[in-house]
């Protein structure tokens, strides 16, 4: 990552079956590798609540998108449910567009 780019950064607070994944920054190319293992670690071990919170995210791009539909799709894998929280506008337009509401749930 070149310097003035913003990275991503995650926390992973667990109560429970229910964690959630806070994400800061700009989930982009670049940083969609560091969503992608924060959601497979707290997606295990066993079936959770995993709730992808995405207030702190200023740009989504479609390897960020993508990174979330992996990471639903893992998580469903595993016995359990992922659902996004504060999704900006643009990310809410564009699960609606791209008709994929059913499969990223907004809490």
């Amino acid at each position: 990552m070149s310097p003035g780019v913003p990275a991503l950064r995650t926390t992973v607070t667990r109560s429970g079956r229910r964690v959630v994944v806070r994400a800061t920054g700009e989930l982009d190319l670049a940083t969609a590798p560091a969503l992608r293992r924060a959601i497979a670690g707290a997606g295990s071990p066993g079936p959770v609540e995993l709730v992808v919170d995405l207030s702190g995210v200023s740009f989504v791009d479609a390897a960020g998108l993508g990174a979330l539909l992996d990471g639903s799709e893992a998580v469903r894998r595993g016995g359990g449910d992922l659902c996004l929280t504060s999704p900006s506008p643009m990310l809410r337009r564009m699960l609606r567009l791209l008709d994929l509401e059913a499969r990223l749930p907004i809490a």
